[in-house]
């Protein structure tokens, strides 16, 4: 299948302006499904308390879509099975992956997949935080074609934009939560990923992040302390708290002192 080149740039700008508007993922998904053909597409994230914005497959049918959410979500199923044994970053076509006759053995793709045209698909999984893991999914039907190398390759070309889009989505809901529900409070709030990178902040937390003497400060986007050791130690809390190369469960975290510099000659 010949793609033009202008297609895939408008597709990975759909991507992008998706990033910034949750409202247009599924116009994003659609183009993507256009730009391989495809008879469905879907961008889903995996984890606890799923909601109905966690599936985004805009040619799905919805009553499908509300069946997935309420049987097959919530318990193992051979595809989001495969995604969580690929590696971050990883496309790959389902029928090689988990085998032709052990996926159309299984329930999910003769009661959901099937009945939608989904007949064999590429996936990639885009990103993982904690318990969550997000990745897309295309799929052609019965009478198509189906997925060959150069489509493989087209899709390792779209992941980085779509793996870096998914994570301004998600810094997105960050800054928009605390934007929107906590930014009237009188105390700091600064939310950091596990390397300190500020996710978000309130008017308070910048007030103290500008004052030169607070003893916090950021530098490229991390949160620094006003000495190395604090930062070390702050580094250590925040990764626990994430549960940074720990598993899917977080840490306590815990408390730390950071005492401002004092000015030269005191």
């Amino acid at each position: 299948m010949h793609v033009p080149e202008s297609s895939v740039i408008a597709s990975i700008g759909n991507i992008y302006q998706a990033a910034h508007d949750p409202k247009l993922w599924p116009q994003a998904v659609e183009s993507l499904r256009t730009l391989f053909d495809g008879s469905k597409a879907c961008l889903v994230r995996i984890g606890p308390e799923r909601r109905p914005d966690d599936l985004i497959a805009p040619s799905n049918d919805p009553a499908f879509q509300d069946r997935y959410l309420v049987e097959f979500a919530d318990e193992p199923n051979i595809i989001e099975h495969a995604v969580a044994k690929a590696e971050v970053g990883a496309t790959y076509s389902d029928l090689s992956f988990i085998g032709r006759e052990t996926l159309r053995a299984s329930r999910l793709w003769n009661e959901w997949m099937a009945p939608q045209d989904m007949y064999g698909g590429l996936t990639c999984k885009l990103a993982s935080s904690g318990p969550s893991t997000w990745f897309f999914d295309v799929q052609r039907g019965r009478n198509q074609a189906p997925f060959d190398a150069a489509d493989l390759a087209l899709l390792r070309t779209i992941v980085p934009h779509l793996t870096r889009a998914v994570e301004i989505s998600r810094q997105t809901r960050i800054e928009q939560l605390v934007s929107t529900s906590l930014s009237h409070l009188p105390f700091a709030l600064i939310a950091v990923d596990a390397g300190l990178r500020i996710l978000a902040r309130n008017e308070a937390a910048e007030q103290i992040l500008s004052d030169r003497d607070s003893g916090l400060s950021q530098r490229r986007g991390v949160l620094l302390t006003s000495d190395i050791q604090s930062t070390t130690r702050l580094q250590r809390l925040v990764a626990d708290a994430c549960s940074a190369g720990r598993g899917s469960l977080p840490g306590v975290g815990g408390d730390l002192l950071i005492v401002p510099a004092l000015p030269a000659g005191d």
